[in-house]
């Protein structure tokens, strides 16, 4: 029988064996699905070529001891670091290598602190929460004490507030830069060199001021004994020793005077202030301008005045 007429079923259940079959003629075509098991595959025949990217989960890796940590050692290879103990934090040293260790004894420590209070510095490596100093998130509160702008030209920012949209006005500052209050000695200057031409009573001569950022609020009382000749006849005198020197600028400084013991000639007006530019001073005078003060005649050597005034003005 020619060997071209031997079929399938002419050839007996396990009759063709291992050494009738060729070298490399069995190929993936002519395996059956799942048809190779472990037993089948030779040691170490799979590599990373074979394996899929992602393809190894966690099920298929090797069991790690709770806490342990996959690293890398120092010949590369990958090494159970095992788990530290309480408290203690992952390191690394120069070489790289891992490992655990308790935290440095440097760290700063935060001590008596409770909601919201604002934590500072009180030492080397210590730091507190202020019971008198607190954020909520939106408001910071001075329980008690007070806020401080330790330099100069800085206060408060009003930046924030719409600015006037009316023709014609030009914002200069939103800051609120300076507060301050005090007493002060007012002077009364004569008319001609502007220089002290009275004395003045200590006990019932003073003044106080206010000033908020660049405007000065005056409440005064001027006591003049003593009159200089030089105050005859003039049509003005001077109130100096205000606290700060006044703007060039401006000249709407807004007086309310009154004043006991000196009067106006008849028919020339009433006694009225205004502002003397770039100066510490402001000029009392008769509303007729050419009118002298009368009581500043004849009386001189025995009279004495008082000046009172409540006035603001800006600051140069």
């Amino acid at each position: 029988m020619a060997l071209t007429q031997v079929k399938t079923a002419g050839i007996a259940a396990d009759a063709v064996t291992g050494a009738k079959v060729a070298d490399d003629q069995i190929d993936s075509e002519h395996y059956i699905a799942a048809s190779i098991d472990n037993e089948h595959l030779a040691n170490n025949a799979v590599d990373t070529d074979e394996i899929a990217d992602d393809a190894v989960t966690l099920a298929k890796m090797d069991a790690l001891a709770r806490g342990k940590l996959i690293v890398g050692d120092s010949s590369g290879n990958p090494s159970a670091l095992a788990a530290g103990s309480d408290n203690h934090v992952l390191t690394m040293d120069s070489n790289g290598d891992a490992g655990w260790e308790a935290p440095a004894a440097s760290g700063a420590t935060l001590s008596g602190s409770t909601n919201n209070e604002v934590v500072t510095v009180t030492g080397s490596n210590a730091m507190t929460g202020e019971s008198g100093l607190t954020f909520d998130g939106t408001h910071l509160s001075i329980t008690d004490g007070d806020l401080v702008i330790a330099t100069a030209g800085h206060g408060i920012d009003f930046s924030a507030n719409t600015q006037s949209a009316v023709s014609g006005v030009s914002m200069a500052s939103e800051l609120l830069d300076w507060y301050e209050e005090g007493t002060f000695t007012p002077t009364v200057l004569d008319w001609g060199s502007q220089t002290a031409g009275n004395s003045t009573d200590g006990s019932e001569n003073g003044g106080k001021y206010t000033r908020i950022g660049n405007t000065v609020f005056i409440n005064l009382v001027a006591h003049a004994v003593g009159n200089s000749s030089s105050y005859s006849n003039r049509a003005a005198f001077y109130i100096g020793g205000l606290p700060f020197t006044q703007d060039t600028s401006t000249f709407g400084t807004s007086f309310h005077i009154a004043m006991d013991g000196v009067t106006t000639d008849s028919g020339h007006g009433s006694v009225h202030a205004i502002q003397q530019s770039s100066s510490q001073q402001f000029r009392v005078m008769s509303s007729d301008y050419d009118a002298p003060l009368a009581s500043f005649g004849p009386n001189l050597p025995n009279a004495t005045f008082y000046v009172y005034a409540t006035f603001h003005y800006r600051v140069a």
